[in-house]
């Protein structure tokens, strides 16, 4: 952490001493958003950024450069569309300098910004930069506590269409019932959880469901919520940085993704307790959160148990009565830095404003969210 901040010090010096004078002597004044954006983009680049090289036969591309820079610039101002990004930087002259661009002439076409992004998409470039931001932010740092939870994405495409249970069995039809004498029980097939415990990461990640479909939740105040999109699922540390973060289908337990997203953490930050609600009340999930040394905190699900219901009520109105809550109660109230992850991504960086379709894209539109709300977040410890 030392180190990168060293390096976002020096990196912000040079603009406040070179950069902003020589800005507002040939733009005018700078506001204070488009400021921010300046530090956000020189945090995201004091790591190199794997852009391509240039190609030196055929005519040149446009600077790949330039385009990063301005899809960072889309979800921290919140602009909704890749149209008004490219309306805005020929309308923008400070905004055209801040991402790269010259003058007019170098900023490209609606099109060409759609490509290029497609190529981002492809390669995971998002993905790799916050990778390695992270990384270098916490490297010999320990965390306190890792957030676990998702948010709902809503798409605008149409869900995927499921195929029959007839058309899906491969196994003949079987009597229902006990097996007849003679007749050997069919053997239950490991869930998705049971088999995540022998696979490493890639396999993991390579059997979740990422397609479009319907999810539904229960919210806070108890109604069910339905949407037509995907899942994004978040780490998130102490100081409400996003580790790690996985998209799925929207129809996904959130409990079939925390093996997966634990093991990415792991390989980024290391904690000391991992924060989950009940929907991650699970054996594997606890056994493998303890295999990595971690001490997981995870609500008790009852699961239409009324006995182990009324018990836990019972503890609850003895612990009021008594004024008092274990540790672990209060460590578990530091999962609230999921939710305000969560909130600013829909909120600020563009969780909201999903306009391309499939995964990959809707995953790499994310991840620019997620890009520049950490560089933001470093920023403000910093600051």
């Amino acid at each position: 952490m030392n180190k990168l901040l060293q390096l976002i010090s020096h990196g912000l010096h040079q603009i406040q001493r070179t950069f902003f004078p020589d800005l507002e002597e040939e733009a005018g004044p700078i506001t204070e958003s488009l400021v921010q954006l300046t530090y956000v983009l020189e945090t995201v680049h004091s790591q190199k950024v794997p852009l391509p090289e240039r190609c030196w036969t055929g005519r040149p591309p446009k600077s790949r450069y330039g385009i990063f820079n301005a899809f960072v610039a889309k979800a921290f101002l919140k602009i909704p569309t890749t149209l008004h990004l490219a309306e805005r930087l020929q309308s923008d002259r400070h905004l055209r300098l801040i991402c790269g661009f010259d003058n007019r002439a170098a900023v490209p076409s609606e099109s060409v910004f759609s490509r290029v992004f497609a190529e981002f998409a492809k390669t995971q470039l998002p993905q790799c930069v916050h990778e390695t931001l992270v990384k270098s932010c916490c490297e010999g740092q320990i965390s306190g506590h890792i957030s676990r939870d998702s948010t709902s994405i809503e798409a605008r495409e149409k869900p995927e269409k499921k195929e029959s249970a007839v058309a899906l069995s491969t196994s003949p039809a079987r009597r229902k019932g006990r097996p007849r004498k003679g007749e050997s029980p069919k053997i239950k097939d490991l869930s998705r959880v049971q088999k995540q415990v022998n696979m490493n990461l890639k396999e993991m990640l390579r059997d979740l469901p990422i397609a479009c479909n319907r999810g539904s939740k229960k919210n806070s105040q108890g109604f069910v919520e339905t949407w037509i999109g995907y899942k994004l699922h978040i780490d998130t540390a102490d100081s409400d940085i996003p580790i790690s973060a996985i998209l799925t289908s929207a129809s996904l337990h959130d409990s079939q993704v925390a093996i997966p997203l634990a093991a990415m953490t792991a390989r980024r930050l290391q904690n000391f307790y991992d924060c989950m609600d009940s929907a991650y009340d699970v054996p594997e999930i606890a056994a493998y959160s303890q295999m990595l040394n971690h001490k997981p905190l995870i609500d008790v699900n009852p699961r239409r148990n009324a006995e182990l219901k009324n018990d836990l009520e019972s503890e609850e109105k003895a612990r009021t009565v008594l004024n008092w809550k274990p540790a672990e109660s209060i460590r578990y109230n530091a999962r609230s830095s999921s939710e305000r992850t969560n909130a600013r991504l829909k909120d600020g960086f563009g969780g909201r404003t999903v306009q391309v379709k499939g995964p990959v894209k809707v995953y790499c539109h994310l991840m620019f969210g997620i890009l520049a709300l950490t560089a933001d977040q470093l920023l403000r410890l910093y600051m």
